[in-house]
C-alpha cells in the first residue's frame, strides 16, 4: 500500500521534468493513493497534495476533497472528526461562491459521516453531528438534488455512531432511522432497504441501554422482523451470531429490576439461547455467545434454577470448544464458587482466581483463540 502515493508522485515528477501538463485528474489519482493506502501520514500528505494543486492553478473538484476526507475518516487522529467536517464546509462554501464542480456528492456525506461516527466512541457529540449531516442530505433531497439523496450506507453509519452513545435518546433515534429506512423501503426507495448490519447496530443500541424493559422487547421484536425478512427471501437481512448475541446483552443489563421485568427478560434471553442451540438462520454459537449466556442466566434467576441453566450452557460451551478467558471469566461471576468448582472439575481447596482455560481439558478450548488486549475471537470466525 505504501508504493502507491510513491509511485504516483515519482510519475508526476517525470511529467513535470517532460514538459507534460499535470491536471486535476492527475492529482486525483495520486490524492486516491493516499486515501486507500492506510497510512498514518496520509491525511496530512493528501491535505498538504491539495493546498499544493491550488498554488500550482489547479482546481481540485469534488473527488479531490471526498478524497482527502476519506483519508481522514480512515485516520485514528483525534482531529479526523473535525478535519473532515471542517473540508465539507469548506467545499459547501466554495459551491455558494460559484465554484464549479465542488459540489459535495452522496458519497462525500457519506465518508465525512463515517468519520463521525468512529470518533463516537469518544465525542459523545459525534453522533449528532453524523445525524446533522444526514438530515442535510435528507432536506437537498427534498429541495430537488436527489443525488444527494441518502442511501443504506448513510443511515447505517449514523445508526453505528449511536451504538456507542448511553442514553434513551439514542436508542430511541437508532430505532426510528431503522423506522424511517423501513417505510422508505416499503414504498420503492430501494436504495435504503436495513441490512443485517444495519439491524445489529440497532440491536447493539438497545444493549447499550440501562433503562427500561422495553428495550429487550424492542430488541425480541427486531431479530424477530430479520428472521421474517430473512423467510420471506431476504437474505440481505440474514440475522447472523452477532445479532443473536446484541439481544441477549439487551437483556443481561435487566437483572436488578423488578421481578416481572427480571422474568420477562430471563424469558427473551433462554429463547434467544434456544435458538442459537438450534441452529436458527444457520447461526453456530461463539465465545461471545456463552459469556452472555452466563450473565444473563446469573443475573435473571436465582437459587437451583440459575445452576441449572448455567450449568447446560456450560455443557455445550465445551462440547462446542468455546471455553476461553472471556467465557470463563463470565462463568466465575455469575455462580457461587462452590457450583463452579464442580462445573470446571477442580479440587474444593483450589483458588478460582488462578483458574485459566488452559488448566483445564483441551477439547473445552479447541475452537477459540485469545487475543491481545482481552479481545477473544473463535477459529470459526477467523
Amino acid at each position: 500500500q505504501q508504493s502507491r502515493p510513491r509511485r504516483c508522485e515519482k510519475v508526476l515528477n517525470m511529467m513535470a521534468e517532460m514538459g507534460i501538463d499535470r491536471t486535476d485528474s492527475c492529482y486525483n489519482a495520486y490524492l486516491d493513493a493516499w486515501a486507500k493506502s492506510g497510512l498514518k501520514e496520509a491525511p496530512q500528505r493528501a491535505e498538504a497534495l491539495l493546498l499544493s494543486m491550488q498554488e500550482q492553478g489547479i482546481q481540485p473538484d469534488y473527488r479531490s476533497f471526498t478524497s482527502v476526507i476519506d483519508c481522514w475518516a480512515k485516520s485514528k487522529d483525534k482531529e479526523a472528526p473535525k478535519r473532515a467536517e471542517d473540508l465539507l464546509r469548506l467545499m459547501q462554501e466554495l459551491d455558494l461562491s460559484g465554484m464549479p464542480n465542488v459540489r459535495p456528492t452522496k458519497v462525500t456525506f457519506n465518508v465525512c459521516i463515517n468519520a463521525l461516527a468512529k470518533a463516537s466512541l469518544r465525542d459523545a457529540t459525534a453522533a449528532g453531528k453524523a445525524d446533522n449531516l444526514l438530515q442535510t442530505m435528507k432536506n437537498m433531497e427534498n429541495a430537488g438534488e436527489r443525488d444527494v439523496a441518502p442511501d443504506r450506507i448513510s443511515y447505517s453509519a449514523v445508526i453505528s455512531a449511536y451504538s456507542r452513545v448511553k442514553g434513551a435518546h439514542a436508542a430511541d433515534r437508532a430505532v426510528g432511522l431503522l423506522r424511517e429506512m423501513s417505510n422508505s423501503y416499503n414504498i420503492g426507495n430501494y436504495t435504503v432497504s436495513p441490512d443485517t448490519m444495519t439491524y445489529n447496530a440497532v440491536l447493539r443500541t438497545l444493549g447499550n441501554q440501562d433503562r427500561g424493559i422495553e428495550y429487550a422487547t424492542q430488541g425480541e421484536a427486531i431479530l424477530k422482523e430479520m428472521e421474517a425478512l430473512y423467510e420471506k427471501g431476504h437474505e440481505s437481512a440474514k440475522p447472523d451470531i452477532r445479532s443473536y448475541n446484541a439481544l441477549l446483552t439487551c437483556c443481561i443489563l435487566h437483572g436488578k429490576r423488578k421481578s416481572a421485568e427480571r422474568r420477562t427478560a430471563l424469558r427473551i434471553a433462554l429463547e434467544t439461547f434456544t435458538k442459537i442451540r438450534n441452529g436458527n438462520c444457520g447461526v453456530t454459537a461463539d465465545s461471545f455467545t456463552f459469556s452472555y449466556c452466563f450473565k444473563a442466566f446469573g443475573k435473571l434467576s436465582s437459587g437451583k434454577e440459575s445452576d441449572k441453566l448455567i450449568a447446560a450452557a456450560f455443557k455445550w460451551c465445551c462440547a462446542s470448544g468455546m471455553l476461553n478467558d472471556r467465557s470463563l471469566e463470565s462463568l466465575k461471576a455469575s455462580v457461587s464458587q462452590g457450583t463452579a468448582k464442580s462445573l470446571l472439575g477442580v479440587a474444593a481447596d483450589e483458588d478460582l482466581r488462578h483458574v485459566t482455560p488452559n488448566d483445564l481439558p483441551c477439547d473445552w478450548r479447541r475452537n477459540t483463540d485469545v487475543v491481545t488486549g482481552g479481545e477473544m475471537t473463535s477459529r470459526r470466525q477467523r
